[in-house]
């Protein structure tokens, strides 16, 4: 009977333990992995840090590790999630359908998506996309939101 009742508070204690690192799970995002140049990574890792805990009232979440550090460098708010990707360029020959827009002084290009909008700054030298899902529209709100920490970067004037 001892043993039973050992047994059942380790059993207890285990589960309690998987419970608690399912709910850190939960908290996680996966961001796909993009390529990023090496003389950007470290611009990038401390704009990342730097970023708001809350966009479009959407706490921060963790990003997922990946072996090529894609953590260091994106950010996520949200479910569904609003990603930023520092050191992601505009695609080759991109121009915006409705021309560039501007939020808080901060130059952007937006992509209408399928739900949502992905928008490229062109107002820091470091290539930079947020994608904003269209449940938060309008999804300029998200910008708004980040314009002060990238306001400390901005090097092109609008």
């Amino acid at each position: 009977m001892h043993r039973t009742l050992r047994d059942l508070r380790v059993v207890g204690a285990c589960m309690l333990t998987v419970l608690a690192l399912s709910a850190c799970g939960a908290r996680t995002v996966a961001v796909d992995d993009y390529w990023i140049a090496g003389g950007d990574k470290d611009y990038c890792e401390k704009l990342v840090s730097e970023l708001p805990g809350e966009v479009a009232t959407q706490g921060r979440r963790v990003v997922e590790p990946t072996a090529s550090h894609i953590e260091k460098y994106s950010a996520v708010w949200g479910s569904p999630v609003i990603t930023l990707r520092c050191g992601e360029s505009a695609p080759a020959g991109f121009v915006p359908e409705d021309g560039d827009i501007l939020v808080n002084g901060i130059t952007w290009s937006p992509q209408k998506l399928t739900h949502g909008y992905r928008f490229y700054c062109k107002s820091i030298a470091m290539p930079l996309s947020v994608t904003v899902p269209s449940e938060y529209a309008p999804e300029t709100g998200a910008l708004a939101d980040i314009a002060e920490t990238l306001g400390h970067y901005v090097v092109i004037e609008p």
